[in-house]
């Protein structure tokens, strides 16, 4: 009975609308590298092919002033990043749109990937179209064309790499000043051993309306990694409470702590994994992680810590007066021995399916959405909504996600129907324009 009623009330509205999204095409594989080299002569043969249209797609973005030949040297680097992303995309490879945390003025475009050169090691690289922004209060257009290249490549972090992108820069001028133009670029583009993927900024979203699956690629296969272990377990100091961790994907965990077990995690936890008799801790003693809070705040070297394997010390939660529930996230892309983890606080936690917030998924889900589709007065979707019904990673307006919803009710299999959203102001991977969110 409850699959004829889906049917039945799925037939009184055939009606899409079609948003149109900055990257419509899925990238139905990604390239492979040998290395950092080869990867390089792609992106800049990429760039060089495409200029025009990244002007193009940034003028949208953003207007501006300028010569469109002398774009990306100007502060333009947000609608260039978000520009180049998209190019890189269509041509299968995936980047984030990453800012710059410790100034908070730079955007770039970050990608990881496993070279082929070095199997077995995850590599985070910095693709930077307008470092030459930098370049510019130490050179002339003329100077840089001549002298620098189009894109900076290089893995984060690795200092001596970027100075060698950049060594044609000692042509013109002398030592003290190259290293200052080189520290300048460092302080904008560097600040914590490891960039989540989950903090990347996408500020754009407005102008260029981002698809859910757009951003599912994004997050899972911006560099495929495998899973590393079948359980891991967060345990408190006086190990008397512990809580599993549930393998979200492409090498990361996540744990959920309520109120109430925040209260017990705070004052100190490791990591084990009980399987191969592993255990993770903080690298020195008295390390601490801030949770970061459920609203805009000053980013912090806390925000983001680097643990050990075979570490004892607890790692510490500076937990402030957060008292709603967090999730834990410990990203193994940083690598085996020693993986990233970063703490913030949830400020909603729904399900897809629930496109009426009644914190059930039922055939009412389904009928409000159709009745949102039609356009009927006062069933409208609001920026949470319209995550929690696009079970289909399509569009909030696609029929079929009601469909979708109907066949969920129904007890068919559905991907995504009934799964948590865990929304936060701390996170920028998301469609949505008031925060972002986690779904596992």
């Amino acid at each position: 009975m409850k699959r004829i009623l889906c049917l039945i009330l799925l037939l009184p509205v055939i009606c899409t609308i079609t948003l149109s999204t900055t990257s419509a095409k899925s990238s139905e594989k990604t390239i492979t590298f040998r290395n950092i080299n080869d990867l390089r002569e792609v992106v800049i043969d990429i760039y060089n092919d495409n200029y025009d249209e990244l002007v193009e797609i940034a003028h949208k973005v953003r207007s501006f002033e300028c010569d469109d030949e002398y774009v990306t040297f100007e502060a333009n680097c947000g609608p260039c990043s978000t520009a180049f992303q998209k190019i890189l995309y269509d041509h299968n490879i995936i980047t984030e749109t990453t800012i710059g945390a410790n100034t908070d003025a730079h955007i770039f475009n970050f990608y990881r990937t496993e070279f082929t050169d070095s199997k077995g090691s995850f590599n985070s690289i910095i693709i930077d179209t307008t470092y030459k922004q930098y370049a510019m209060l130490y050179l002339t257009h003329d100077e840089i064309t001549e002298n620098l290249p189009e894109v900076l490549v290089y893995e984060y972090g690795n200092f001596d790499d970027m100075k060698a992108q950049l060594k044609g820069a000692l042509n013109i001028l002398d030592e003290n000043e190259f290293n200052d133009m080189c520290t300048l670029l460092t302080v904008n583009q560097y600040y914590i051993a490891y960039i989540p993927q989950d903090f990347q900024e996408l500020d754009f979203k407005s102008s260029m309306n981002y698809s859910s699956a757009f951003i599912d690629d994004l997050r899972n296969n911006g560099g495929a990694y495998t899973k590393p272990f079948d359980t891991l377990t967060l345990i408190n100091t006086e190990k008397s409470v512990s809580k599993d961790f549930v393998y979200d994907s492409n090498g990361i965990y996540r744990c959920y702590i309520s109120s109430e077990e925040l209260k017990v995690f705070s004052t100190g936890f490791n990591v084990i994994s009980p399987k191969e008799n592993i255990e993770y801790g903080a690298k020195m003693e008295n390390d601490t992680l801030r949770v970061i809070p459920n609203y805009p705040s000053p980013k912090t070297e806390n925000d983001v810590r680097l643990i050990s394997k075979g570490s004892t010390y607890p790692l510490s939660l500076n937990k402030s007066d957060i008292t709603t529930p967090i999730l834990i996230s410990l990203d193994f892309r940083a690598g085996k021995d020693a993986p990233a983890i970063y703490a913030y606080a949830v400020g909603r936690t729904l399900k897809y399916g629930d496109v009426d917030f009644d914190c059930a998924v039922n055939i009412m889900d389904a009928t409000y959405l159709q009745k949102a589709i039609a356009k009927i007065p006062s069933y409208n979707l609001d920026v949470f909504s319209k995550e929690t019904c696009d079970v289909l990673k399509t569009n909030p307006y696609d029929i079929n996600n009601a469909t979708q919803i109907c066949r969920y009710v129904a007890k068919f299999d559905t991907p995504y129907c009934g799964q948590s959203l865990y929304f936060s102001s701390a996170l920028e991977l998301s469609c949505n324009e008031v925060m972002g969110y986690i779904d596992m």
